[in-house]
């Protein structure tokens, strides 16, 4: 059985323990990877993103938001909040559950692991310097520049009819992982690994708000052209659901009440994203 539910808890499942994983692995006494780095943190990441997001599609959510930032700009663009409140349920219970694999699969290494702000920094972020000014800043920078940027990459003016099937999770990933080795150095990191963390309540709360930032800009440029998109060619600012039937050589958008869903094979690619 697949749902959209099942595929935004799944996929937000996957994303938290790759991601969160590959942070444990670095950062955790005795792990194999200790202490290898910043690169292979920003490059794991990235590779969550995109494995969340195939997950996501396999288990029925076309949309494979796997971030609230992305659900409230989808709502905010469109006005349909009615995805919001049983998304958000789906990702934060997809969160806890990756979280606590995290914890089960590193099991020995927590007690080798004197230090709390290590075994912490494995949920959560925290700022490399203090400064609650420029912290709250870089929070909202990146998540602007993750919907921006994805909704740029997949706007009409970069491509009529969107990526080929199957290509956007790796495009997503790229993203994400640059703006890892990027926007990384402070605290700048997906609202869904905020949420992890008890300590950090209050920090997904900026960059929700800041997904809204880019609709805007976005509907201000004519190259994107969102403002004019039909509801099956834009599911979101920053998550685009397109699907095609062939006519001969033409590949043209079919409406969703037009699609065949008996079939199990997809003719059509769907992007998050990603990476809150």
């Amino acid at each position: 059985m697949t749902t959209p539910l099942l595929g935004e808890f799944a996929g937000t499942l996957m994303l938290v323990l790759l991601g969160d994983g590959v942070v444990a692995n670095v950062l955790l006494k005795r792990s194999k990877g200790e202490g290898s780095g910043w690169m292979v943190i920003t490059s794991g990441w990235a590779f969550a993103v995109m494995a969340g997001v195939f997950v996501a599609i396999a288990f029925g959510s076309g949309d494979a938001h796997l971030n609230p930032a992305v659900t409230l700009g989808f709502a905010v663009s469109s006005g349909n909040f009615s995805k919001f409140a049983p998304y958000l349920l789906a990702q934060m219970l997809g969160a806890f559950s990756g979280a606590v694999l995290v914890w089960l699969h590193y099991l020995p290494h927590w007690r080798e692991t004197p230090d709390p702000a290590a075994k912490l920094g494995c949920f959560c972020t925290a700022p490399a310097i203090r400064n609650t000014f420029a912290n709250l800043a870089s929070e909202i920078t990146a998540t602007f520049v993750l919907v921006l940027v994805a909704g740029a990459i997949f706007s009409k003016g970069v491509a009529a009819f969107g990526p080929a099937a199957g290509l956007a999770p790796y495009l997503v990933g790229s993203l994400v992982w640059g703006i890892g080795l990027s926007l990384g150095g402070t605290p700048a990191m997906p609202s869904i690994r905020r949420a992890t963390s008890a300590r950090a309540w209050h920090m997904p709360c900026f960059p929700l708000l800041a997904s809204a930032a880019p609709i805007g800009a976005m509907r201000l440029s004519r190259s994107s052209d969102l403002s004019s998109a039909a509801p099956s060619q834009v599911s979101c600012c920053a998550c685009f659901t397109f699907e095609f039937e062939r006519r001969g050589k033409e590949r043209r958008p079919v409406l969703p009440e037009r699609i065949d869903t008996s079939s199990a094979a997809p003719r059509g690619g769907s992007l998050i994203l990603c990476p809150g």
